[in-house]
């Protein structure tokens, strides 16, 4: 992976690497994720790599249902373990998509793992990575930290809790670091089934009644 994932990864010229060079120290303010608070907040070691690189991904779900691979070995029953052997086997197939670099990122930057992600090392890929991520500077808290991360806004719904945001604000080491920010999707699918649904889960969470769209809103 070294020729793939160098130092001047993305550095196409000399200007582009001063440039670099002089920024490449600064923290990380990230104002969209996806990443799962509670997952954070709770601060538990990773299973495994499947957990963290496939078993919430729409983007590799959908690869692999491009590939026709079934769905029992993308979000069903099957083990973590076949899973991503399953992504494996496809992997070396997707150069050019903005998944293959995002994984074998995660694995050189965060895992320190060199290997590229085919049919042939995603067993061993798996057990390795496995082994890593049980120590204690796996966990996410950690993983956070070692990022250089100074904010990271995170996607919540009008009538989410905030609990986890604020268990990790009142004692965590990373106290600060993850912002909720307002994503109402939901309260404006006016034409989906649940809508009705969600807006008196909505009342409930706001304790009013919402008797016209100004009172919504």
């Amino acid at each position: 992976m070294s020729n793939f994932l160098s130092e001047h990864y993305l550095l196409s010229n000399k200007s582009s690497e001063s440039i670099y060079s002089e920024i490449n120290a600064l923290p990380i303010l990230d104002p969209h994720n996806h990443a799962d608070v509670k997952e954070i907040a709770e601060n538990e070691p990773y299973p495994d790599i499947w957990q963290i690189e496939g078993a919430t991904d729409h983007y590799v779900w959908s690869l692999m249902r491009k590939f026709g691979i079934d769905e029992d070995l993308i979000t069903g029953s099957a083990s973590p373990e076949e899973k991503w052997q399953m992504l494996g086997n496809i992997f070396e197939e997707i150069a050019g998509n903005p998944t293959y670099e995002w994984i074998h990122l995660d694995l050189k930057r965060i895992l320190a793992i060199d290997d590229n992600l085919s049919s042939d090392t995603a067993g061993a890929i798996f057990k390795k990575a496995r082994e890593i991520l049980s120590t204690e500077e796996m966990r996410p808290q950690s993983i956070l930290k070692k990022m250089n991360i100074e904010a990271m806004c995170s996607t919540d719904d009008p009538i989410d809790s905030l609990e986890y945001h604020q268990s990790l604000n009142a004692d965590s080491s990373i106290a600060g670091l993850i912002r909720p920010t307002f994503r109402p999707d939901a309260a404006m699918n006016i034409f989906k089934a649940e809508w009705l649904d969600y807006i008196s889960k909505f009342e409930e969470r706001v304790n009013t009644k919402f008797k016209s769209i100004s009172d919504l809103i």
